[in-house]
């Protein structure tokens, strides 16, 4: 790692973003200008998904039948409701029937015989694995410690918090909410690490500035933390209903999914929200009841306040949208993804990358692979500081598949967007804020690769891993971006895809 620079923060690697367009003495891949620190090393599961061996539950053994006919939920239920923790409900290979949502709480995993051997049926109109927790108490002032990457806050009184505890902080809007369930949408999730007097030592490092002005706040919340979904299939039954994910995550901690199949969603397949240090990897999510207006049809969706979370190695198919945040995400990666055919009902295609708006920042795509990225999609500017580096975007063909049209689409933006080192294709990257708010640097655009001349001309392997991934394998790594032949690498998910086995089988 050698080209971006960067600074040391508590032993860790931080990516030196930029606060404009041009800094003619710049040697790195980025200009220096501090717009801040935000560390993507951190986003996921802290240390990597654990596997989970004690307290092993099998549901055969709870009074569920998973027959495919027989509705397996309040066995199932009860299981999760009474077992030891951390522990394991295992289901059997087979189809098990849910006519009812299953609620997951802190410390239980629930894991099949692998995506193609279990099957978790779910005809349940208000979803089918959740895992929420709950807010805690009022809202309490932040005197202290507002500037990006702080680690510690000063509130008024400290004696409300404890080592371990979970907390949402908020403000009010930079950026004026174009819906109101899209209002106050400059926030993060954390996990407070200490206490002492009315300091409080947070995690992860707070992702942009605060103001005072601004009514910055903080409250505790109680999170569903170190839960996990994995090793089986979540199939919907249409239900009726236009609402409902399959896998659903509000004021979650530490919690993954993880080689699972979500086929034919409702609304969702995974929705992470209000969460922190979220793990989805090494899945497939695709198709839906409907793809229509409303959030239907949707891929992984991060919204209101995900902060922190890894969707990594990932394939999508048939959604509306792919991969979409919303309401002041912040600190997120979306690494080594395959996305085809995102579109709505009526066949017009949509963006597979949807900065929706309200207001996320800070986050990083890296090495996608993906038909159309749209920047302030639709509900007002993006954020400052999103990212997007050695990805390969394809373009549609304005219904279904790849074409020659789309490309990387600044829509609307509120700060610099950074778009380097990627292969796009069809288009280009074009749109109304691009000439205000994108920063371009090493970009291969349909064979012509423009470097800015006051930057070096070399890209880094990854701005969030400091090796080759494991599930690269022996394949090639880095294998997209500017400095990369266009078209001829790809990765892992697209390769499982073409093979048709998009799940990793445990």
């Amino acid at each position: 790692m050698g080209t971006i620079q960067y600074g040391l923060f508590n032993g860790l690697f931080m990516v030196l973003l930029l606060a404009g367009c041009s800094d003619k003495g710049s040697t790195s891949t980025f200009s220096p200008e501090d717009l801040g620190t935000v560390d993507w090393t951190l986003a996921g599961y802290p240390g990597g998904i654990p596997q989970v061996t004690t307290n092993v539950v099998e549901a055969v053994n709870s009074g569920a039948l998973c027959d495919g006919t027989t509705d397996d939920a309040p066995a199932l239920q009860e299981a999760i409701d009474t077992m030891l923790t951390p522990g394991v409900l295992l289901l059997p290979a087979g189809v098990c029937r849910i006519d009812a949502p299953l609620e997951l709480r802190s410390g239980v995993v629930i894991r099949g015989g692998g995506s193609a051997a279990t099957t978790l049926l779910c005809h349940a109109e208000a979803g089918c694995l959740l895992l929420e927790g709950s807010p805690s108490g009022d809202y309490l002032s932040i005197t202290a410690g507002l500037t990006m990457g702080a680690t510690q806050l000063e509130v008024a009184d400290g004696t409300l918090f404890g080592a371990g505890d979970g907390a949402e902080i908020r403000q009010d809007n930079y950026e004026p909410a174009q819906a109101d369930w899209g209002d106050e949408n400059v926030g993060q999730m954390v996990l407070i690490t200490a206490v002492t007097g009315n300091t409080l030592t947070i995690s992860p490092p707070l992702h942009i500035d605060y103001a005072s002005s601004h009514n910055p706040r903080i409250r505790l919340t109680n999170f569903v933390a170190d839960a996990g979904i994995e090793d089986l299939t979540v199939e919907r039954l249409d239900s009726g209903g236009t609402s409902g994910n399959n896998i659903s995550m509000r004021r979650a901690a530490r919690c993954w999914v993880r080689r699972v199949e979500s086929n034919f969603t409702l609304q969702y397949h995974v929705s992470v929200s209000e969460s922190v240090f979220v793990e989805i990897r090494d899945s497939y999510f695709h198709h839906a009841k409907s793809k229509g207006d409303g959030g239907q049809g949707y891929g992984a969706s991060l919204s209101r306040f995900a902060t922190s979370v890894l969707v990594e190695n990932n394939v999508f198919y048939e959604t509306r949208h792919a991969m979409i945040v919303q309401i002041g995400t912040s600190g997120c990666v979306f690494g080594y993804n395959y996305s085809e055919r995102n579109y709505s009902d009526d066949g017009w295609d949509k963006t597979s990358i949807s900065l929706h708006g309200h207001y996320p920042f800070m986050n990083l795509w890296e090495s996608n692979i993906a038909g159309w990225v749209g920047i302030g999609d639709y509900w007002g500017p993006a954020g400052p500081g999103n990212t997007f580096f050695r990805n390969r975007i394809m373009g549609t063909d304005r219904h279904m598949e790849f074409g020659d049209y789309r490309g990387i689409q600044f829509m609307e933006s509120a700060g610099p967007q950074y778009i380097t080192g990627n292969e796009v294709m069809a288009e280009g990257i074009f749109g109304d804020s691009l000439e205000a708010d994108g920063v371009l640097h090493g970009n291969n655009v349909n064979g012509e690769v423009t470097w800015d001349p006051s930057r070096v001309a070399t890209l880094e392997d990854s701005l969030y891993l400091d090796a080759k991934p494991a599930f690269f394998g022996a394949m090639e790594w880095p294998s997209l971006g500017g400095d990369q032949t266009p078209g001829a690498g790809s990765i892992p998910a697209r390769e499982r895809w073409l093979a048709g086995t998009p799940v990793p089988q445990p």
